[in-house]
């Protein structure tokens, strides 16, 4: 099993090289807000499918997006548990979570790459397990 240390070496390395994608970078956070000015919902969906066997992720950088916390609202009502993933001082959400991992960064950049290492790597340990 690769240890935490040697995947955070192959993030630096794959940083560098980021910069090749740019354009679809770009490109896929203007769907991203296109997505959202149209008025796509969090909550409703778990409303809608999730049961007390599920998981919800929550991942807000300042741990303070309504959207987030509603959605975590609706995941506790139902009897879920809850992952939350956030930065700063953890805000609101890491009160109201089964587990909060909270990066140690003020500077949303690197909580956010962050947020994806450790998805990642929660996807290693999981995939590993099977």
């Amino acid at each position: 099993m690769k240890t935490f240390i040697s995947e955070l070496e192959q993030h630096k390395a794959m940083m560098e090289r980021l910069a090749d994608c740019s354009d679809m970078i770009e490109a896929a956070g203007e769907l991203l807000i296109k997505t959202l000015k149209q008025g796509g919902k969090y909550s409703r969906r778990i409303e809608a499918i999730a049961s007390e066997k599920d998981c919800l992720v929550a991942i807000s950088t300042s741990g303070k997006s309504k959207n987030i916390l509603n959605a975590v609202e609706a995941a506790r009502l139902k009897g879920m548990a809850v992952i939350g993933l956030t930065g700063c001082d953890g805000g609101e959400l890491s009160g109201q979570v089964t587990h909060s991992v909270v990066v140690p960064s003020n500077v949303t950049a690197r909580i956010q790459e962050a947020h994806i290492l450790i998805g990642h790597w929660w996807c290693g340990a999981i995939e590993g397990v099977n």
